[in-house]
Parts: structure tokens; C-alpha cells; sequence
């Protein structure tokens, strides 16, 4: 409904213009600090690797690895 005001009415124009920029800015922002959190563990053979989005895997020896543990990702709060 908004959207096709904006069209019939030229001065509201630059308004949608800047709300449909600044939130496609906020839906990149919050997609690439999502994507940062995503890492997969692999084990190869006698190493472990960790793949790590936009950085280069991470690979362990079998024989450093003590222990493995997953635990649930808890997103910081802002302060």
C-alpha cells in the first residue's frame, strides 16, 4: 500500500527511497554477522579441521585434541 502511494504521490518519493535502503543495509548487516558465526569441525584422517567463513581452515592434530564439545552459540548483549 505504501509502496504504490509513493508512486502516485511524487514528493514521498525520496522517503521510501531512504527506508527501503536503510533497511536492505540492515538486512546486510545482520545476514554478514550471521554468516561470521557459521563454522563447520571436521575430522580427517588423524587431524580435526575447523572451516571458518572468510578465513582459511584451521587444522589440528589428532594427538593435541584432548577433548571435543559442542555448545549452543549465545549471541552477545549489547550494552
Amino acid at each position: 500500500m505504501l509502496f504504490v502511494t509513493c508512486f502516485l504521490i511524487p514528493s514521498l518519493r525520496p522517503g521510501i527511497y531512504t527506508l527501503v535502503s536503510l533497511s536492505f543495509m540492515a538486512y546486510a548487516a545482520t545476514h554478514l554477522y550471521l554468516d561470521r558465526k557459521r563454522a563447520t569441525i571436521e575430522r580427517f584422517g588423524n587431524s580435526v579441521i575447523i572451516y571458518r567463513p572468510r578465513f582459511r581452515p584451521l587444522v589440528l592434530e589428532w594427538d593435541s585434541v584432548r577433548s571435543i564439545e559442542v555448545k549452543k552459540t549465545y549471541r552477545p548483549v549489547p550494552r
